[in-house]
């Protein structure tokens, strides 16, 4: 029975924020009673149920795939998923594989797909099977854009993973790899020299997540040393830095070359990093990057490290104003983790507003602020008046000039 006394925008309201507002397994129950008020809530209930789907245990995919062939039409509400190559705690691997298999032909209108691989072991016959099913979806899919990759272990894995992109929608890219013991056989390793030379014309983006910087570094350098030509249309580079590196190394041989044609950069620091920081007063010299973003993307920062990224942060930019140099940069994006504590850090913001005043970032038009690096959400307002309120008066100089964003 209809309930007449709620309108089905309201409906719809109340759905999204059990969606927004509570864990993903309260969620589900909550929004599976919701399902059963009326028929008002069935269609908004289901289509934020599945929406977006994890499969990681073998019981959950045999009980999956039935559903969606005995209900087709659940099939078209599926947009993002996240699939295991191999389950945890699961024996009954080759038959979890073939559901997988049988499960891409009825996702069609996904658009967002995160794997991950199994790193522990070499691939066998039913991987194989598995990654050229995996290979046919891509070609067929015409609404996936964007493609998670995890814990792919060599150069032939990525050449292999690459050459399914050709010839896709896919637009956005991202490759992460979980540490591995220095031991460990099946670590990443890049070997090759040269690669085979594909096009990917749809790619915009690309994000690489390795804890090893080095195997890092090879692997950018073999990709972007066609960059012309692999990646005639990627707009916006994204690199976390796990570890200490030569970051000098890092950004003239591999991004100062790209960077004139990039849109965006964005520079991910990890904590640990940060005590190695002084080393690289001269990091950003020769960039042309129209956005440039830097974010550090792990909590528990703390009041020092936050004042020593800033400080650092500082310093490299005046060295970066005093040198000959031409500042490229139109926009800035900055995350800093526990940055509502801005009375904290203080002293450093003043320093960042003076440097950041200089003549030569006269051409940056605009800088934004986000407070959480997992979500990058950029400071509103609207959303957050305080604290937007609090960081322009931290930056009176940026202030007064108007480049400050929070819209």
């Amino acid at each position: 029975m209809n309930n007449p006394l709620l309108l089905p925008e309201l409906v719809e309201l109340i759905v999204e924020q059990i969606t927004v507002c509570e864990w993903p397994e309260y969620s589900c129950d909550r929004l599976q009673s919701c399902a059963l008020i009326s028929r008002t809530w069935i269609v908004p209930c289901q289509r934020a149920l599945f929406r977006d789907i994890s499969l990681y245990d073998y019981n959950r995919v045999v009980r999956f795939l039935p559903h969606l062939r005995r209900y087709p039409h659940l099939q078209n509400l599926i947009r993002y998923m996240k699939i295991w190559q191999t389950p945890p705690h699961s024996e009954a691997r080759n038959d979890y594989l073939s559901c997988l298999i049988a499960l891409f032909p009825l996702i069609p209108r996904l658009t967002y797909l995160c794997i991950t691989f199994d790193k522990s072991r070499s691939w066998d016959t039913h991987d194989h099977q598995f990654i050229e099913a995996f290979g046919a979806f891509l070609h067929t899919s015409e609404s996936l854009t964007e493609l998670v990759i995890r814990n792919l272990r060599s150069d032939a894995d990525f050449q292999q993973m690459f050459s399914y992109l050709e010839g896709t929608n896919v637009k956005r890219v991202v490759l992460y790899t979980e540490p591995y013991p220095p031991d460990d056989p099946f670590r990443v390793d890049f070997c090759s020299s040269t690669i085979s030379v594909l096009n990917l014309p749809a790619i915009e983006l690309l994000r690489v997540d390795w804890p090893d910087v080095l195997q890092l570094h090879i692997a950018l350098s073999l990709w972007l040393r066609h960059y012309p030509t692999m990646f005639p249309n990627l707009k916006h580079l994204e690199v976390v830095i796990n570890q200490s590196f030569d970051l000098d190394l890092l950004f003239r041989d591999v991004l100062q070359p790209v960077s004139l044609r990039l849109e965006s950069f964005r520079l991910e620091l990890m904590p640990r990093v940060l005590e190695d920081l002084a080393l690289y007063e001269g990091l950003f010299e020769g960039l042309h990057f129209n956005h440039f973003k830097l974010c550090i993307s792990e909590p528990g920062l703390g009041r020092y490290g936050a004042q020593t990224l800033i400080n650092w942060l500082s310093y490299t930019l005046l060295h970066l104003a005093n040198s000959r140099t031409t500042v490229h940069f139109v926009e800035l994006t900055f995350t800093f983790v526990e940055i509502d504590d801005v009375e904290a850090v203080s002293a450093e913001w003043a320093t960042l507003d003076e440097v950041l005043s200089h003549a030569a970032f006269t051409g940056v038009q605009r800088i934004h602020f986000e407070e959480d690096s997992d979500e990058n959400d950029l400071i509103t307002a609207q959303a957050e008046p305080e604290l937007a309120s609090e960081i322009q008066h931290a930056f009176p100089r940026l202030a007064s000039r108007g480049v400050l964003c929070f819209e």
